[in-house]
Formats: structure tokens, C-alpha cells, sequence
């Protein structure tokens, strides 16, 4: 083979490489856009009571629209749990091809589809709507991890250097959050509070498993 073969060959592989680039990029910016908008409509659900005018009422109007602000909060940092994990499973990943694009997509129709769910839970505060709830998020971590499982399964979508270790770290981050807010939803029939209270397990769970993992 001529050095000019080899130069051709090297042009090839780097424009493909920059190709490859140029798309995870494009995935990642309409990711970010579409979680942006979600979060952007949360709180248009929000809003006080008519007749808050002075200080009292406007304080009266936010305790009765506490459930709403409560389940605001919950979904924000649920869309922000879901950005970074989805932004650091980026910094690892080296190619894309359509199936990772059409996981992405139901991933982000579950992310677009809080906002509603979120409505529902802030109106209607109960089992069912914590029922309807949980199935939303839990569904956002299915695809979260079933990207995760597409991308690493013998390196096809990953960076060469991930290790097995950072591999089931990844895998056990997307997994904890559906298996917790699927664990809710039998408790959520008996105790509206309890099961809510149980989301709140992603954490000590989550940094146990790492630990345990060791990474």
C-alpha cells in the first residue's frame, strides 16, 4: 500500500470520526432543548389563586397551591437528574446509529409528557395520580437505561476506554430511579405520602450502589 492509499484511508476514517462528532452533538443539543422546554412548562402550571393582591393573600394563595409548588420541585429535579445523567452518559460515548436515535426519542417523549403528569399529581393529589406519575418518570428510566445497554454491549456506541466498572456504574445510576419510583406504586394505593416520601431512596440508594460497585 502507497503512502498515498494510507493518506486517503487516514482522510476517510477522520471525516467519518468528524461526522460521528458533528451527530452526537446534534443529539445532545436537541436532548437539551426538548428537557429545557419540559422544565419551562412546568411551571406554567403554576399560578395563585385570584383575589392575591396584598402580602396575606398571596401567602394564603401559595399554602393552597403547595401541592402544586411540591410537585414543581419534585419533577425539576427529576428533569435535572435525568439532564446530567443523560449529558455524562454523552461524555462516553464515541458514535451513534439509528436505534440509539429512536431510544433517544421515546426517551424524550416521557421527558416531554411530565409536564402533564405533573399537572395531574399537583390537582390531584392521590394514589392514582401518583400511579400515573411514577409510571411517567419510571419510563423516562427504562429508556435512560436501555440506552445505556444499547451504547455499552460490546463497546458498539462507547469510548474504547470504558471500563466494566464505570459500565455497571452507569448502568446502576439509570436503574435506580425506575426501580424505585416502580417499587411507589403499590404503596401509593395504600399511603398517597409514603410512596412520595420513598422517592426520596434514589439517594442513599444510589450512592450505595456506587460504592458497592466501587466506583
Amino acid at each position: 500500500m502507497s503512502w498515498r492509499d494510507e493518506s486517503l484511508i487516514l482522510l476517510v476514517t477522520m471525516n467519518r470520526e468528524e461526522h460521528q462528532r458533528l451527530g452526537l452533538e446534534r443529539i445532545a443539543f436537541f436532548s437539551d432543548a426538548v428537557m429545557a422546554i419540559a422544565i419551562t412548562l412546568l411551571v406554567i402550571e403554576l399560578k395563585l389563586p385570584d383575589g392575591a393582591h396584598d402580602v396575606t393573600s398571596i401567602f394564603h394563595g401559595l399554602f393552597e397551591i403547595r401541592v402544586h409548588l411540591l410537585s414543581y420541585v419534585v419533577s425539576f429535579c427529576v428533569v435535572g437528574l435525568f439532564w446530567e445523567a443523560h449529558h455524562r452518559m454523552f461524555t462516553l460515548l464515541r458514535r451513534y446509529d439509528r436505534g440509539f436515535i429512536w431510544l433517544n426519542i421515546f426517551f424524550l417523549l416521557f421527558i416531554g409528557l411530565l409536564p402533564f403528569s405533573t399537572g395531574i399529581l399537583g390537582e390531584h393529589f392521590g394514589g392514582q395520580s401518583l400511579i400515573v406519575y411514577s409510571i411517567n418518570v419510571a419510563a423516562i428510566g427504562v429508556f435512560r437505561s436501555l440506552l445505556w445497554l444499547y451504547s455499552a454491549r460490546r463497546l458498539r456506541l462507547t469510548e474504547l476506554g470504558v471500563s466494566k466498572t464505570e459500565g455497571r456504574a452507569e448502568q446502576w445510576r439509570a436503574l435506580i430511579v425506575p426501580l424505585v419510583f416502580l417499587a411507589s406504586i403499590p404503596l401509593a394505593l395504600r399511603s398517597p405520602l409514603l410512596a412520595s416520601l420513598s422517592w426520596l431512596l434514589i439517594i442513599p440508594l444510589s450512592v450505595a450502589g456506587r460504592r458497592w460497585i466501587g466506583h
